[in-house]
């Protein structure tokens, strides 16, 4: 006869992400810890949660060339590219129920990426990572803050 021991685990315990701050995971839920941590997209995440499409609403997008103008909290993680640079401000929203589920900042490099997925992001309103996938595109994401 085999005993097994289950001791609870602290959830910020599991997660192996670089993170600012891993005590912003707590207090949430294991959902909202989930699109945290992803380093994919969370659009589909949301929408098989949500059994709702999501769609984007285009807040503020402006392409900057000095390093000082992109969101500040962002600064110091691209202070030394001069390329072009995409600040963009957006919510995923439910696009039936009207309901904002996310809000993000995000700071794109543009020559990064491959003219077709630049003009995508540029002048359609779908989500990044719908982009990501349909251009095939490895990336990084990192959360740089977090404020529920």
């Amino acid at each position: 006869m085999a005993v097994a021991t289950m001791n609870l685990l602290n959830p910020l315990s599991l997660s192996q992400r670089r993170m600012p701050n891993k005590a912003i995971l707590t207090g949430l839920s294991r959902f909202q810890r989930i699109l945290l941590v992803t380093d994919g997209t969370i659009t589909e995440m949301l929408e098989q949660y949500l059994e709702e499409k999501i769609k984007v609403h285009k807040i503020y997008e402006k392409i900057e060339h000095d390093p000082q103008d992109i969101f500040s909290n962002h600064q110091s993680c691209l202070a030394h590219h001069k390329h072009p640079i995409m600040k963009r401000e957006v919510l995923l929203q439910g696009q039936h129920s009207g309901v904002s589920w996310v809000h993000a900042e995000s700071t794109v490099i543009l020559d990064h990426l491959v003219k077709g997925f630049r003009m995508d992001l540029l002048s359609s309103r779908e989500p990044i990572g719908c982009l990501w996938e349909k251009y095939q595109v490895e990336t990084f994401k990192q959360v740089i803050d977090f404020d529920r």
